[in-house]
């Protein structure tokens, strides 16, 4: 039998250049596709990190150069805002970066004026910012700097979370700790009465979101993010923060339903949130102290801080970012993600790169 015939030779040497060409592009495939990020995180405090290597840019150098101190930002599509408790304005920037105006009229009691600005947010055309130290509520045009709507309120607002079409506020120290308002600046309605702040209505402090149907609370100690029908402030649910069965003290039922007997803790302070408009991506920053050396004290050389990702739809927890410092705030763009520090008064923003871009996006 001749195996070597020309026939068989020619059908050989078909079928390694066959095979030859299958493994030369499949190689080629598989180096270009991106690692998946379920295969590069480490295991912490509950939650799974990723560390993404940060690439500074320039995008913040004229908001350094330009706020005193700052505390509470946020962003819309064209512009992105700072408090400065400098100088008592809120500072306004372009997306580029170079500063555009300064919105409010300074320290004082007169319209427009602020006393302290707790929080701000914005919309597409308008700037509400909360003042609790006054009992305001003020809403300015972006494009008219003398448009300015006062609400003088009763209570004191600690939050604002605004869209085109309403403002939620947060009260301080009140059982319905919420209130909505239609954008003419009339009270609809209060909700928000959660049993545990009743009994340690301080550890609920902290900070909301709103976002399409979604109103987010997230208080600051707890461990426990509250999300809210914002048509109706009926509770959808909750989601447990990855730490939060380390600072639960106990689980019981009561009527078939479980209860926890919550700890707050300052050694976990969970802070601004914000949600990646058009998705349901929910960004919250997470600051770790320390490990614990006395009570309340806490080893500073082991503190970590992330931004943490949740999932509103199945109100799920997802992976978190490792940061390179402790954040007091924080915005997103298609093109940077920006921080800011208020104990150290400066700001740093880093590019939108494609390995964090995978991790903040859906």
């Amino acid at each position: 039998m001749q195996f070597f015939s020309q026939k068989n030779i020619i059908f050989f040497l078909i079928g390694f250049l066959i095979v030859t060409l299958f493994l030369y592009f499949s190689d080629l495939s598989s180096g270009s596709q991106q690692i998946t990020p379920e295969t590069e995180y480490t295991s912490v405090h509950n939650r799974k990190v990723f560390d993404v290597e940060f690439q500074e840019n320039s995008l913040i150098e004229v908001l350094n150069d330009t706020v005193y101190r700052g505390m509470s930002m946020d962003a819309n599509e064209e512009h992105f805002f700072i408090s400065d408790f400098g100088d008592y304005y809120v500072k306004m920037f372009n997306a580029d970066g170079t500063y555009n105006k300064n919105i409010g009229n300074g320290q004082g009691m007169g319209p427009g004026e602020f006393q302290n600005i707790s929080d701000i947010s914005s919309t597409d055309d308008h700037l509400w910012t909360a003042d609790m130290q006054s009992l305001r509520l003020n809403r300015f045009s972006l494009s008219n700097s003398d448009d300015i709507l006062e609400i003088k309120v009763d209570r004191r607002p600690t939050r604002v979370a605004a869209n085109d079409s309403i403002a939620v506020v947060k009260w301080l120290m009140k059982e319905q700790m919420f209130s909505v308002f239609d954008s003419e600046g009339n009270e609809q309605f209060t909700f928000g009465e959660i049993e545990e702040a009743q009994e340690d209505p301080f550890a609920f402090d902290g900070w909301i979101e709103l976002s399409g149907q979604h109103f987010i609370f997230v208080p600051t100690n707890v461990g426990i993010i509250y999300v809210y029908d914002v048509s109706d402030g009926s509770l959808l649910g909750e989601i447990e923060a990855p730490h939060f069965s380390t600072i639960a003290r106990s689980e019981e039922q009561v009527d078939g339903n479980r209860r926890r007997d919550v700890a707050p803790t300052s050694q976990y302070s969970i802070g601004t949130p914000t949600v990646i408009p058009g998705t349901s991506r929910l960004i919250v920053e997470t600051l770790f102290r320390g490990d614990e050396i006395d009570d309340e004290e806490y080893d500073g050389s082991t503190a970590d801080f992330w931004l943490d990702i949740y999932d509103l739809d199945d109100l799920s927890y997802i992976h978190s970012i490792r940061l390179p410092y402790s954040v007091s705030s924080f915005v997103i763009n298609d093109e940077s993600l920006i921080i800011y520090n208020s104990a150290s008064a400066r700001g740093t923003s880093y590019d939108m790169t494609d390995e964090l871009s995978d991790l903040i996006y859906p």
